[in-house]
């Protein structure tokens, strides 16, 4: 803006020495059209500023629910499951988005060390440009959780990756309960009303959250149930009645 104005009183100095715009423009038009520069520059770097701050608010708003969320989870979980074991699947760093350890961390918070818990990483493809979701396969977490048949829980921090139901963990004899956050959601309510999924949560569509200057993340299970949906084998039937598109399938 500082360097706008400069050249606006450059360009009038040599305006008058007949060196710029001479044969074009009168000097006082040449000054106005300066200094609307001038104010529209200065106008729209006020906005930027102003917007810049609401949006990095908003969006920290937006990433403490999910914290809330996995805080809620640990509460159900700790309560359920104490003094058993939970594996909670996690990406990789190079691959993690930036919400997973505020995740991990409302997660900790909400099970109060009341299970036994151990992060582990599922291997992830080389991802070819930007497509990570074809880098986390099937294929790798079935491996994982092939060597994780022991523990009493598993949690799928990034939720279930494409064609999932074509592991073969699923056919082990004693499976552990298992989690899942967010992912897939195609058809899932058929495992979780078969029991394979004990838990399913995800984004409520009919009213997900948006942070603002007045709508802030709470930590609370009204907060959690408004704008989150918790699907479990006592309930599937209600959240699919609610929100069929959820589990929607296209026809084959």
């Amino acid at each position: 803006m500082f360097s706008l104005i400069g050249a606006m009183f450059f360009a009038l100095r040599q305006h008058r020495r007949r060196q710029l715009f001479a044969n074009i423009l009168p000097a006082h038009i040449a000054v106005q059209i300066f200094g609307v520069a001038t104010v529209f520059v200065a106008i729209l770097k006020v906005f930027l500023i102003f917007n810049t701050s609401s949006t990095i608010h908003y969006k920290t708003e937006e990433r403490k629910s999910e914290e809330v969320a996995l805080w809620f989870l640990g509460q159900y979980l700790g309560e359920k499951y104490e003094g058993k074991s939970l594996t909670v699947v996690v990406a990789p760093p190079n691959y993690a988005d930036q919400n997973q350890e505020i995740r991990l961390k409302g997660l900790r918070d909400g099970l109060k060390s009341r299970m036994i818990f151990e992060k582990v990483e599922v291997p992830f493809n080389k991802r070819k440009g930007k497509r990570i979701r074809r880098a986390y396969t099937y294929q790798n977490l079935d491996s994982l959780l092939k060597s994780k048949l022991k523990a009493d829980v598993i949690l799928l921090l990034i939720g279930f990756p494409r064609h999932y139901y074509e592991m073969e963990f699923w056919r082990a004899q004693k499976l552990p309960d298992v989690f899942s956050y967010r992912g897939q959601s195609m058809e899932i309510d058929l495992d979780i009303k078969d029991g394979l999924v004990d838990g399913f949560i995800t984004i409520n569509p009919n009213n997900r959250f948006k942070g603002s200057e007045e709508n802030k993340a709470e930590m609370t299970a009204d907060f959690f149930n408004r704008h989150f949906i918790f699907a479990t084998p006592d309930n599937i039937d209600k959240v699919l009645n609610e929100y069929p598109a959820l589990f929607f399938s296209p026809k084959k």
